[in-house]
């Protein structure tokens, strides 16, 4: 429909004279097909550049975040232990995975969780009591404690946690690591829901 009037606009017709013309394009006029094409190349055109203009913002977020904090550990290596990362050009492309990777993520959540999340906020106290708003928090804090990428990075670090000089560390980021990520998922559950309660309840922050 927006391509067919697009060419309607361009011929000059009117709707009548236009919705009896056949289509695909080839139909028409060689004239009115290069202003056809020409129209949409200008549409189109629009679109890519407010796309790469979205999309270039949203990387300089991540580039505002995440180079101080990198220039910050290349400067702490140098002045701390005399040295360098061993493959510069490795770790360049590296932090540039990683703000990629941070841009699609936090567009992802923008997109698709965040809608969601507006959805159940404002709709489930309408419809359920407070006990299962909360147990629906509970349950909610639990799993997005698993879906968290820092959490997800406990698994190789767990290897490089000596025995010898941090046994409690050592086994728990790797015998006991399901039970320690369990405990960070229980410990947000009972945030989340002693959040709510002081939102609802007017607790004072203090006593928390």
């Amino acid at each position: 429909p927006v391509l067919f009037s697009t060419a309607r606009r361009v011929m000059g017709g009117s709707e009548e004279e236009v919705s009896d013309l056949p289509f695909p394009l080839a139909s028409f006029p060689k004239r009115t097909r290069i202003s056809y094409i020409l129209c949409c190349h200008k549409v189109f055109g629009h679109y890519v550049a407010d796309t790469l203009n979205y999309a270039a913002l949203r990387i300089y977020e991540q580039v505002f975040a995440a180079v101080p904090i990198t220039l910050y550990l290349v400067i702490f290596l140098g002045a701390a232990f005399q040295t360098m990362v061993y493959f510069p050009w490795v770790a360049v492309l590296g932090v540039g995975a990683a703000i990629i990777g941070l841009t699609f993520f936090l567009e992802g959540l923008k997109i698709a969780y965040m809608p969601m999340g507006e959805i159940i906020g404002s709709g489930l106290p309408r419809k359920y009591p407070l006990p299962v708003v909360l147990i629906v928090a509970a349950i909610i804090g639990v799993a997005v404690t698993y879906a968290e990428p820092a959490i997800s990075a406990l698994r190789p670090l767990g290897g490089f946690a000596s025995r010898d000089r941090a046994p409690y560390l050592s086994y728990m980021l790797n015998e006991w690591v399901e039970l320690t990520v369990l405990a960070i998922g229980v410990g947000v559950g009972v945030a989340a829901v002693l959040g709510m309660l002081r939102l609802t309840r007017g607790w004072s922050l203090k006593p928390l």
